[in-house]
């Protein structure tokens, strides 16, 4: 694989981890879980919370483990002479402030959403960001 197309990549996929993470933490903070946590919980006869709480725990870890990847990835780009070590530390940085600001948008949203009046569970299946459907991963999160 071309080094020059190492960055980009490793970029990319740190955004759609961060988004994915970060739906995951707004879905597990809201009081209606999401329809699996609901569904196994009915099936087994368990406590949603209960159930929610093995979804978060395995989503941390597996967040952990990304972001380890990530940063490993960019020592041996570093090692490897691709990056400076100035430049990986800049991009971790540039990583924490792209999930700082998408969290604080995601909030910012729910929150008008809120004041406004608007469901938006209930409105997201009609505009097609119902969980896991449609486009743009991280719509539903409201």
């Amino acid at each position: 694989m071309n080094y020059k197309m190492l960055i980009p990549i490793l970029g990319l996929g740190a955004l759609l981890i961060g988004s994915a993470v970060k739906v995951g933490t707004v879905l597990a903070q809201d009081s209606n879980y999401p329809p699996i946590v609901q569904k196994l919980a009915e099936k087994f006869n368990l406590n949603q919370a209960d159930v929610q709480a093995v979804f978060e725990e395995e989503r941390t870890q597996r967040q952990q483990e990304r972001q380890a990847s990530f940063e490993e990835g960019l020592t041996k780009a570093v090692g490897d002479g691709v990056i400076t070590e100035e430049q990986n530390q800049t991009l971790l940085e540039k990583h924490k402030t792209m999930q700082e600001n998408r969290e604080q948008k995601g909030a910012e949203m729910k929150e008008w959403t809120e004041s406004s009046g608007i469901d938006f569970s209930a409105l997201s299946s009609y505009i097609g960001f119902g969980h896991g459907r449609g486009p743009g991963m991280g719509m539903h999160m409201w």
